[in-house]
């Protein structure tokens, strides 16, 4: 009998792959942390295009009201031309004709402050709306700017 015949032989042991367990590990962490990042991305992205919308659409209603301004501008101007046809045409009935001249004067002075009252009422009124349209339009303009800045 010979001894080294009888010893068994030794079977290796097995060793998990650690290294591989660990890589795999932190690449998973890596997409995860990736994956939320992507989604965080994608909320701001949203919420930046509703910002932008909301601030474009305050800028066409401002520009509405512009308009709507320039409506009532030219609507004065027209006033103002129409007292001042008034006036001239009191003037010349007042040389034609000596004896209505002075009651046609004080008519047409008469229309003419009331006239001057309406435009003065009408220019307020325009002037409140203007500085209102103004300051939705600077307030749409700072919104925007910080909508597309800002994000």
């Amino acid at each position: 009998m010979s001894s080294t015949a009888t010893q068994p032989t030794a079977t290796p042991s097995r060793h998990r792959p650690w290294a591989w367990i660990v890589a795999s590990l932190v690449l998973l962490a890596a997409v995860v942390g990736l994956l939320i990042w992507g989604m965080g991305l994608s909320s701001d992205l949203d919420d930046q295009r509703a910002a932008t919308q909301k601030a474009q659409q305050e800028a066409s209603a401002a520009n509405a009201q512009v308009e709507d301004l320039s409506n009532q501008v030219g609507a004065i101007s027209q006033s103002v031309t129409d007292a001042t046809t008034k006036l001239q045409q009191a003037g010349a009935n007042a040389s034609a004709n000596a004896d209505t001249a002075q009651a046609n004067a004080q008519q047409a002075l008469t229309n003419a402050q009331t006239a001057l009252a309406d435009v003065k009422t009408k220019a307020d009124s325009a002037k409140s709306k203007a500085q209102a349209a103004v300051d939705k339009v600077k307030s749409a303009l700072d919104k925007a700017r910080a909508a597309v800045g800002g994000g």
